[in-house]
């Protein structure tokens, strides 16, 4: 009896490892892929152009929170709008391009002078 209940545990065991095995080697190579861990100095610079990289970054930031800063009332100012009526915010937010100015009928305004000294 302890024998057969032996066997079906082994049996069940062996059923529930279904799959490739972990040697397989195209498995390792998906799994390092899938999961590798990035590296945190992946680009590798000398002393003069890591530099340079901080200081394009920093001015790159700088120029992000102006412009954060910039549009941010603007994009409040939408908000509201939108909450208050639903309608203006559509109407003003889907403007046609056909109000402009057609650029072939313009007249060119750089000209030579009628006349020369």
């Amino acid at each position: 009896m302890k024998s057969t209940l032996r066997l079906l545990a082994k049996s069940t065991k062996a059923s529930k490892k279904t799959g490739p095995s972990v040697r397989d080697e195209s498995v390792q190579l998906l799994r390092s892929v899938l999961f590798e861990v990035p590296n945190e100095n992946a680009i590798h610079m000398d002393k003069e152009s890591w530099k340079k990289h901080e200081i394009i970054n920093r001015a790159w930031g700088i120029y992000q929170s102006r412009k954060e800063k910039e549009l941010g009332p603007m994009q409040d100012a939408c908000e509201e709008l939108r909450l208050t009526s639903e309608t203006l915010f559509n109407a003003s937010m889907t403007g046609s391009k056909s109000r402009r100015f057609p650029i072939q009928t313009r007249i060119p305004t750089d000209t030579p002078p009628r006349f020369m000294n």
